[in-house]
């Protein structure tokens, strides 16, 4: 996550596991083959801790910053070459991320807006599916280095900058008393 994904070698990993590489390739044909159990790893880890994100959350509101804490938290520690390792030479495992996970957050964000409507902290006028695609397609450009270089902009404040607009963009009167409560800015 700290280095990207090409500048580590199979010997990089090895040595910091402490393990041959052939033990390693007893398990992975190659590299690619490793990148790509790692992401499904990562999916999969994610799915998990966003579910547990929703079941400890009060209100739609609690779990949008649960979900946000959570991705400034991962980006922090996320180099910004491993998006752009992805999709130049792990085209196979950025399909999966481009394809799979992102509709799975765009669900994500489509049932939290469904479940602040209904508890009135969110506007009832809001088009889920339209909103929750912008929220995926704004979360896929902060991290798209031609639109904000990482030498220019810190990838968790663009982030910070990304919940506070889209919060404020979707909130009922209700909701905007209980973010000023909560101080989400």
């Amino acid at each position: 996550m700290k280095l990207g994904i090409r500048s580590v070698s199979i010997d990089d990993i090895c040595s910091g596991l402490g393990i041959s590489k052939k033990t390693i390739y007893v398990h992975f044909k190659n590299k690619k083959e490793l990148v790509h159990e790692v992401i499904l790893f990562h999916i999969h880890k994610e799915i998990d801790d966003l579910q547990q994100i929703s079941l400890e959350s009060k209100n739609a509101i609690d779990e949008m910053i649960g979900i946000a804490k959570y991705v400034l938290e991962f980006l922090r520690n996320m180099s910004p070459s491993i998006l752009y390792d992805l999709k130049k030479y792990y085209s196979v495992s950025w399909k999966i991320v481009e394809e799979k996970h992102m509709s799975y957050i765009q669900q994500v964000i489509a049932n939290n807006i469904s479940k602040g409507i209904e508890e009135g902290y969110y506007r009832d006028s809001i088009n889920k599916d339209i909103v929750s695609k912008l929220y995926v397609s704004k979360a896929m450009a902060v991290v798209d280095e031609n639109i904000f270089p990482s030498k220019t902009y810190k990838r968790f404040k663009l982030y910070e900058e990304l919940i506070i607009y889209h919060m404020y963009g979707i909130v009922s009167d209700k909701g905007r008393k209980y973010i000023k409560k909560v101080q989400l800015n």
